[in-house]
């Protein structure tokens, strides 16, 4: 896993070409988190970077669930890389 571990906090910024591909991928994890009824925060910047914030809210610390989600992502990216 290469998210960075900060404030308690899982943070990794993912770049695209462009908004519509970072819309895309945004629309799978959403779903992906819908149903796991666990989201990470999202932050777009620079028009093609998306960060995302995973902890567990009511902890205020990060749990497995988070380590759980963090890798979904990491393979949702990599099916949208390669898809």
């Amino acid at each position: 896993m290469n998210w960075k571990q900060e404030n308690n906090q899982l943070i990794k910024d993912f770049h695209f070409e462009n908004q519509e591909k970072l819309a895309s991928f945004f629309i799978q994890v959403a779903k992906f988190s819908d149903n796991q009824n666990h989201h990470a925060d999202a932050l777009i910047f620079n028009c093609s970077t998306l960060r995302f914030v995973i902890f567990t809210h009511s902890k205020h610390s990060i749990t497995q669930s988070d380590y759980q989600l963090a890798d979904a992502i990491d393979n949702i990216y990599n099916d949208f890389i390669i898809g």
